[in-house]
């Protein structure tokens, strides 16, 4: 506490004692007053603290706050989101004193989506993530539907047309909209396959085709025919311009020419 104050020092042996004497000033701390206002700020927005005193100066610590000031309001600017604590300091000739406050510097909501397509196959999905965890999704045409996961949703296809998904986030900063627009496509239809002796010939028009032998892909089969070559079951896959895509029912192939004719034995 403020004011003057006596050590003293004592050395004694068998000849008698000696002291040492000193004096101290304990000088009061200036007074500092006390710091009010709000104890939140959004980034980019200002709040105003105020001190009873006048004549000190302001400071951050963490630079998560951006500081003005006058005599004795301190315009305390969110620069990024974290916590600051703010001292106003008070000095005389001797001795300097501060008070403080922990304000703490809340960010703005992010809304953004990620993933998806700008076409959707009927019933066909795919998966959209948001950023920021805690949002809402809604759907608004209702020719998909959402199925929400862990990180996001699934979008499936159901009927074919337009429609937009949206993410919302809020928190005490404001709201944050994140829209994902795309378009449900049906897909193409089913094609015929028509054999006429080694050749098979597939419904023409289709932007892309794909034959099958047995499920296996067969490479530089993409035309709309294909010459017979192997035994086994043939498939031809189609797609239109969004990519979404039918396939052909079997065509079994049993390895003979076009002339020839296969015997099969009676049972024994």
């Amino acid at each position: 506490s403020g004011g003057e104050d006596t050590v003293y020092y004592t050395v004694t042996n068998t000849c008698g004692q000696a002291k040492a004497v000193k004096v101290i000033t304990v000088n009061p701390l200036p007074f500092v007053g006390i710091i009010t206002g709000p104890k939140e700020v959004c980034v980019g927005s200002v709040v105003t603290l105020t001190d009873t005193v006048q004549g000190g100066y302001w400071s951050a610590s963490n630079g998560h706050a951006a500081l003005q000031a006058d005599l004795i309001h301190c315009y305390v600017n969110g620069a990024s989101g974290g916590k600051d604590t703010i001292r106003y300091t008070v000095s005389d000739s001797l001795c300097s004193a501060s008070a403080k406050v922990v304000v703490t510097v809340d960010p703005l909501p992010v809304a953004i989506i990620t993933g998806g397509t700008p076409h959707i196959c009927l019933g066909f999905t795919v998966v959209l993530k948001g950023v920021s965890a805690g949002g809402t999704w809604a759907i608004s045409n209702g020719n998909a539907t959402i199925t929400p996961t862990d990180t996001g949703v699934v979008v499936t296809g159901m009927h074919a047309g337009n429609d937009s998904i949206t993410y919302q986030v809020t928190n005490n900063c404001g709201t944050a909209f994140a829209a994902y627009y795309f378009e449900v496509d049906t897909l193409p239809d089913t094609p015929l396959v028509t054999r006429i002796e080694s050749t098979l010939y597939a419904t023409t028009g289709y932007p892309a085709y794909q034959w099958y032998l047995d499920t296996n892909p067969l490479a530089g089969a993409t035309a709309d025919t294909i010459v017979l070559n192997g035994k086994g079951d043939y498939t031809v896959l189609v797609t239109n311009i969004y990519g979404c895509s039918s396939v052909s029912e079997n065509i079994k192939f049993g390895g003979c020419g076009p002339d020839q004719i296969l015997v099969f034995p009676n049972p024994a």
